[in-house]
């Protein structure tokens, strides 16, 4: 079956329609910025510190230390959210002008409130907001998307937990706006070639439309909610 032709579990009408896409800035007064991320139920809190002072053992003579945690709703940092960290941390190196701070930290503390899917894809998003929000210095805006191949259907793009469970793949992306090509990419599963470059495809295409309203978001500084088609 084509994407186009079939109603998903939660009402979408089609494989390549994202979920409603809600933003929240500034949200906790004692974080230099934050914000939080909705997509569908798929909910994300993010607080930025910094920069500020580092610890010894941590600081860089000509750049500023990216420090990120992830936690799960139950307050725990478990071995996939420690993953998670590491992936983060990587895809926001390029992002972050951290020459401009050397010798101290930018705490970025990843909440997750729910998890219903794509939650990699919405952390992403919800730690651009936290950081345009704190006026820490970007190269570019990024724009994370999650997709998964369930067999007979496809790729099913922002799958919620339960396409996620019953795909054989999933696919998550981070997509700055200056580049094609990814800055970040998880896939577990087992998937042939053809498949991760259709996942990546498609998600560079869909990356196109979030980072615009990301953007608009931003802007706004404020509430802000968006239905995607």
């Amino acid at each position: 079956e084509s994407p186009m032709e079939w109603k998903r579990g939660d009402g979408r009408e089609s494989g390549t329609q994202l979920r409603q896409i809600k933003t929240e800035q500034s949200l906790i007064n004692r974080a230099d910025g934050s914000a939080r991320v909705s997509q569908g139920l798929t909910s994300v809190l993010v607080a930025v510190y910094g920069p500020v002072e580092v610890q010894p053992r941590e600081e860089k003579l000509d750049a500023a230390t990216i420090l990120v945690s992830f936690k799960s709703p139950t307050g725990n940092e478990k071995e996939e959210e420690k993953e998670k960290c590491i992936l983060l941390q990587k895809s926001l190196a390029g992002v972050i002008i951290s020459a401009l701070h050397p010798r101290t930290s930018i705490d970025i503390q990843v909440q997750v409130l729910r998890d219903d899917g794509s939650l990699l894809s919405v952390a992403l998003n919800a730690v651009c907001m936290a950081l345009v929000d704190a006026g820490i210095p970007m190269n570019h805006l990024v724009a994370g998307v999650s997709s998964c191949y369930v067999p007979e259907k496809g790729l099913h793009y922002d799958p919620t937990r339960e396409e996620e469970l019953l795909s054989s793949s999933t696919f998550h992306f981070g997509f700055s706006s200056l580049s094609p090509s990814p800055i970040l990419i998880q896939a577990d599963g087992a998937f042939e070639e053809e498949i991760l470059f259709k996942a990546q495809q498609a998600s560079q295409r869909a990356a196109g439309v979030v980072l615009g309203y990301l953007r608009a978001a931003v802007k706004s500084h404020g509430k802000y909610s968006f239905f995607v088609q």
